[in-house]
C-alpha cells in the first residue's frame, strides 16, 4: 500500500496534547487563596522576609507577562504551594527554582530556548536578596537546576537536527509566534530560507461570467502564512472567481504570503488583459464515473477536462502532487473536493485507475452548456467554516444537471457531505459539496484545533433553497474560453515532509519525556536534602 502522509491528522494528534489553562477567574480566586495563606503565615512565623520574598517574585514575572495576567498567575500558585510547605523548614527560597523549567518554557516564544532559560534563571534568583545567608547553596542548586534543563532541550533539539537538518526549536518557535502571537514574520523567513523554487501551472476557465481558478497550489499553512488565504486574494481582484483545490499537499504551499500576492496580480493581470493565449472552446456535456473508490463527475470540453472527484467511502484529502504530470500531458483537469474527512490513505490501485483515467481524452457531441448561480450565508452556530458564506453552481447540458456547494472550509465530516448531497433530492441529478482545504481559520489558537465543516440546523433546507434559487437562474453559455497560467514560484517544497517526519518522532519522544523538566527541580533539590548536613542547616 502506497502510504499517503495526512499531515492534517498529524497536526491534530500534536495540538491536542495541548490543554489549556483554567478560567482566569478561577485562577485568580485560587491565587487569592493562596496569596493569604503566605501572608497568614508570614507573619505567624515572623517571616516578612518570606513575603517580600515572593512579592517580588510575582511582581517581576507579572512584568513580563503584562499581556498575559493568567500565565502569571499561574506561575505564582505552582510556586506558592511549595513555598508555603517549605515555609516549615525555613528553606521556602528552594521553591523558586521549582518552577524555572515552566518559567522558562512560558518565555520561549518570545525570547527563544537560551535566552529564557537565562532570564528566567536571573528571575529566580531575584528573591534570594532577602535570604542572603543562602546564596551560594541557591546559586548552586538553581545553575543545577537550569543546566540539566538546558541538557534536555539540547537533546531535543539535537533530535530535530538529525532528522530535519534543523534543530527543533528552530522550527517550531515561529509556528507557536505565528500561532499565539500572530506575527507571522519569522515563518515567513524560515520558509522563505529552506524553501524551493518549482514550475507551478494554474488553470483559469471563463463560463460566462465566471472564472474557474485551478492553481498547482496547496492552500496553507494557516491562518494568513504562505498561501492560506490565496482563494480570499484571487476573488478579491477577480470578479466572480471560484478558487478549487487540486492535487497536492503542503509541500506546495507558497512559501510567504508576498509570494502569494505576487502570483494573485499574475492571474489578476491574466483575467484584466485577456491576452491572446486565452483558447476558446466548446461544452461536450457532463459525465458520471466510477474510478476504483472514486466517485467523478466530468465536466467534458472539446480540448479539456474538469473532474470533480469525490471518495465517499474512504475520504479525500490532498490528492498525490504528482498527478499534476498527467492533468498537464492531458489538460485533463483535476478538482479535490475535499468533501469527506479521510479514513483510509490511497493505495497504488486506485491511484492508477485515475491515473489511466486522466489519460483518457475524448472530445465527445457538443452540446449546450447552461449555468445557474447563487450565494448565501450559513447560520452563526455552525461550526467548522471559515467563513459563513457558500456560494451554489449548477451546470447542465440539457440532459443532466449537476450542483456544485462550495463552502470555505477544511474538509467536512460524512454527515455533512450526506446533508448537502440530499439538499438537492430531485432537483438535479448530483449534488457535489466542495471545500478548498481552506486552512485561513486553521492554527488560530494552540489551544484549539481547526475543524472539518460540521452538520448544523437548517443546514439542508438552506443549501436547497440556494438550489433552487441557482436553477431559476440558470441560462445558456454563449462564451467559454480557458488558458494555462505557468510560472516560478517559492514553494514550501519537500522539507515539509522531512518537518512533519521530525514533528511526529520529536513530538513522541517530547510526549514520553514530558516530565522530565518538571521533576528535574525537585530531583536536584532531593539530592540537596540528602546531603543537607554538609551543605545547609534546616
Amino acid at each position: 500500500m502506497l502510504y499517503i502522509v495526512n499531515s492534517e491528522e498529524l497536526t491534530r494528534h500534536y495540538y491536542s496534547k495541548l490543554k489549556g489553562l483554567p478560567d482566569i477567574k478561577k485562577v485568580a480566586l485560587f491565587s487569592i487563596f493562596e496569596y493569604a495563606l503566605i501572608f497568614g503565615r508570614s507573619l505567624e512565623a515572623s517571616l516578612v522576609s518570606m513575603l517580600y520574598a515572593f512579592l517580588l517574585y510575582f511582581f517581576v514575572i507579572s512584568l513580563f507577562f503584562l499581556k498575559s495576567m493568567k500565565t502569571a498567575l499561574f506561575l505564582g500558585d505552582i510556586t506558592g504551594i511549595p513555598y508555603l510547605l517549605l515555609s516549615f523548614f525555613s528553606i521556602s527560597f528552594f521553591a523558586f527554582g521549582f518552577s524555572l523549567p515552566i518559567l522558562s518554557f512560558s518565555m520561549f516564544v518570545k525570547y527563544g530556548e537560551k535566552r529564557s532559560l537565562l532570564i528566567s534563571l536571573l528571575i529566580s534568583l531575584l528573591p534570594i536578596v532577602f535570604f542572603p545567608r543562602d546564596l551560594l547553596i541557591y546559586l548552586i542548586y538553581v545553575v543545577a537546576v537550569s543546566l540539566l534543563y538546558y541538557a534536555y532541550l539540547w537533546n531535543i533539539n539535537r533530535k530535530g537536527k538529525k532528522i530535519v537538518g534543523i534543530t527543533s526549536f528552530t522550527i517550531l518557535r515561529p509556528f507557536m509566534k505565528a500561532i499565539m502571537e500572530k506575527d507571522s514574520v519569522p515563518l515567513d523567513n524560515l520558509f522563505d530560507k529552506i524553501g524551493e523554487e518549482k514550475e507551478i501551472n494554474i488553470a483559469l476557465v471563463k463560463v460566462g461570467d465566471k472564472f474557474f481558478v485551478l492553481p498547482q497550489i496547496h492552500f496553507g499553512i494557516f491562518g494568513s502564512q504562505g498561501s492560506a488565504r490565496l482563494p480570499y486574494k484571487v476573488e478579491s481582484v477577480v470578479k466572480d472567481a471560484i478558487v478549487f483545490h487540486g492535487p497536492g499537499s503542503h509541500e506546495i504551499n507558497l512559501a510567504t504570503s508576498k509570494e502569494t500576492d505576487r502570483v494573485v496580480k499574475l492571474i489578476e493581470e491574466k483575467v484584466k488583459y485577456k491576452q491572446n493565449d486565452w483558447r476558446k472552446s466548446a461544452f461536450a456535456g457532463i459525465e458520471f464515473n466510477r474510478v476504483s473508490n472514486f466517485d467523478v463527475t466530468t465536466l467534458r470540453f472539446s480540448d479539456f477536462s474538469i473532474s470533480l472527484l469525490e471518495r465517499p467511502t474512504y475520504g479525500i484529502d490532498d490528492l498525490p502532487g504528482d498527478l499534476w504530470d498527467v492533468i498537464m500531458k492531458n489538460n485533463s483537469f483535476v478538482i479535490d473536493t475535499h468533501n469527506t474527512f479521510l479514513t483510509r490513505g490511497f493505495d497504488k490501485v486506485e491511484i492508477n485507475e485515475l491515473r489511466n483515467f486522466l489519460g483518457y481524452t475524448s472530445k465527445g457531441i457538443e452540446k449546450k452548456l447552461y449555468l445557474g448561480y447563487s450565494e448565501g450565508k450559513l447560520p452563526f452556530e455552525c461550526e467548522g467554516y471559515c467563513n459563513k458564506r457558500f456560494r451554489v453552481i449548477v451546470i447542465g447540458d440539457g440532459e443532466r444537471k449537476v450542483a456544485i456547494v462550495y463552502f470555505y472550509a477544511n474538509n467536512a465530516e460524512h454527515e455533512t457531505r450526506e446533508c448537502v448531497v440530499r439538499s438537492g433530492d430531485g432537483l438535479v441529478d448530483r449534488t457535489i459539496m466542495v471545500t478548498p482545504d481552506d486552512h485561513s481559520c486553521a492554527g488560530s489558537s494552540m489551544l484549539t484545533t481547526y475543524l472539518p465543516a460540521r452538520p448544523c440546523k437548517g443546514l439542508e433546507h438552506l443549501v436547497r433553497e440556494h438550489i433552487e434559487k441557482s436553477i431559476s437562474s440558470m441560462k445558456e453559455v454563449d462564451e467559454i474560453y480557458y488558458t494555462v497560467v505557468k510560472t516560478r514560484a517559492k514553494t514550501v517544497g519537500k522539507v515539509i515532509s522531512s518537518m512533519l517526519e521530525g514533528l511526529e518522532k520529536v513530538g513522541r519522544y517530547a510526549s514520553k519525556t514530558f516530565w522530565v523538566p518538571l521533576v528535574i527541580p525537585y530531583s536536584v533539590f532531593l539530592v540537596f536534602f540528602l546531603f543537607s548536613n554538609v551543605f545547609i542547616k534546616f
